[in-house]
C-alpha cells in the first residue's frame, strides 16, 4: 500500500494544479485589466534602465517626465499612423482586388506557357486576397483599439517608474538575506537584458524592413515595418506572419516578380537577426525550444487573446529566468530550454552565484 509521503505528494501535486487552473481562470476573467498592466510592465522594464541613467544627471521628476514624453511621442505616431493606414487600407481595398484578379491572370498565362495546366476558377477561389487583407485589417483594429487605452498605460508606466527607485529597498526589508536578495536582482537583469536586447533586434527588423519595401516602392511601408517590428517578439511562426500581408500586397501592386524578391528579403533579414544575431547575444540560456514556444503561443492567445500571443515569448521567458533561479523549479527550466541541458550562458544567476562561490572559497 502507498505509504504517507506518497499520498502527501499526490495531494500536493493536486493542489498545486488546482491553484494554477484558478490563477489561469482568474487572468482570463480579468484579461481587460491585465493586458494594459503587462504592456506597462514591459514598457517599464524596458524604459528603466534608461531612466535610472537621466536620474543621476537630472532630477527624478524630469527624468520621469523624459521618459513619458518619448514613450508619448512614440504611441502617439504609432496612433496617428495606425489610424490613417486603416482609413486608407479601408478605401483602396476594391482597387486592390480588381489588381488581383489582373496579375491571378498574368500569373496563369505563364504558367500555362510553362506547360503547368490547373483549373483556373479552381485556383481563384482557393487564393482570396480579401480574406489576407481583412484579417490584416481587423488585426491593426484591434491594435489601434489597445493603443487607445494608451493613457492608461502610461499613467501605469509612469507609477512602475517612480516604484523602480525604492524597488530594491523595500525588497532589502522584505527578504532581509543578502543571497536571495542578489538572487531576485539577478532575475530582474536577466529579464531586463532579454526585453532590451529582443526589443533592438526587433526595431533593427522594421527598420532594414522598410528600407526593403521603400526601395520596391510598396504602399504602407512604415505600417509593415510596425508590423514585422511587433511580430519579431513572436519568434518562429512571428516573421512569417508578418510577411503573409507585405508580401500579397506587393503581388497585388508590383508583380510575382517583386513579391518573391521582398519575400526572400523577409527571409534574409530574419535568419540574419533571428537565427543568427539574436542567439548570439542573448545566449542559449535565453532561448525556447520550438515545442515551448507553440505551446507558450497556444496558451497565452488562449487566455489574453491576440496581445497574449505577441507577449507570450517575453512572458515564458521571464517565467522560465525566474524557474531556473531556484532549485526546486529548475528541472521546469531546464524542459523549456532550447539547449539539451539548459545549461546555456543566458543564466546569469547561476552563473553570478558560482562566481561568488568561487571568490568565497
Amino acid at each position: 500500500m502507498p505509504n504517507k509521503n506518497e499520498y502527501s505528494q499526490v495531494a500536493g501535486v493536486i493542489i498545486v494544479a488546482a491553484a494554477f487552473v484558478v490563477v489561469v481562470a482568474g487572468i482570463k476573467i480579468a484579461s481587460a485589466i491585465i493586458i494594459p498592466f503587462l504592456l506597462a510592465l514591459l514598457i517599464a522594464t524596458v524604459c528603466a534602465p534608461v531612466y535610472s541613467k537621466l536620474g543621476k544627471y537630472v532630477p527624478s521628476f524630469i527624468s520621469l517626465i523624459i521618459v513619458l514624453s518619448l514613450i508619448f511621442l512614440l504611441f502617439g505616431s504609432l496612433s496617428l499612423l495606425i489610424s490613417s493606414s486603416i482609413q486608407e487600407f479601408s478605401t483602396r481595398l476594391p482597387s486592390y482586388q480588381v489588381q488581383f484578379m489582373e496579375q491571378n491572370v498574368k500569373l496563369f498565362e505563364f504558367l500555362h506557357n510553362q506547360g503547368i495546366n490547373f483549373d483556373d476558377k479552381a485556383m481563384n477561389e482557393m487564393i482570396n486576397p480579401n480574406y489576407v487583407m481583412k484579417l490584416a485589417l481587423t488585426a491593426f483594429k484591434g491594435f489601434g483599439g489597445l493603443i487607445t487605452k494608451g493613457f492608461i498605460i502610461m499613467l501605469l508606466v509612469a507609477f512602475m517608474l517612480l516604484e523602480s527607485t525604492t524597488f530594491t529597498q523595500k525588497l532589502v526589508v522584505i527578504l532581509k538575506d543578502k543571497n536571495k536578495i542578489d538572487n531576485v536582482r539577478d532575475i530582474f537583469s536577466s529579464i531586463k537584458r532579454f526585453l532590451l536586447i529582443k526589443t533592438i533586434t526587433s526595431f533593427l527588423t522594421g527598420l532594414i524592413v522598410y528600407f526593403i519595401l521603400l526601395y520596391h516602392g510598396l504602399d504602407f511601408p512604415i505600417l509593415w515595418a510596425v508590423v514585422a517590428f511587433a511580430l519579431n517578439f513572436v519568434p518562429t511562426i512571428g516573421s512569417i506572419i508578418a510577411a503573409v500581408p507585405a508580401v500579397m500586397l506587393a503581388f497585388i501592386q508590383l508583380g510575382f516578380g517583386d513579391a518573391m524578391t521582398i519575400a526572400l528579403g523577409y527571409l534574409v533579414v530574419n535568419i540574419a537577426i533571428g537565427n543568427i544575431t539574436e542567439p548570439r547575444i542573448m545566449g542559449k540560456g535565453l532561448g525556447l525550444s520550438t515545442l515551448a514556444v507553440f505551446l507558450s503561443l497556444m496558451f497565452w492567445g488562449w487566455v489574453l487573446g491576440p496581445v497574449g500571443m505577441l507577449l507570450s515569448i517575453p512572458l515564458t521567458v521571464m517565467v522560465k529566468i525566474i524557474l531556473n533561479s531556484f532549485e526546486q523549479t529548475k528541472w521546469i527550466a531546464i524542459l523549456l530550454d532550447s539547449s539539451a541541458n539548459g545549461n546555456g550562458r543566458g543564466n546569469e544567476s547561476e552563473n553570478k552565484a558560482k562566481e561568488k562561490k568561487n571568490i568565497n572559497q
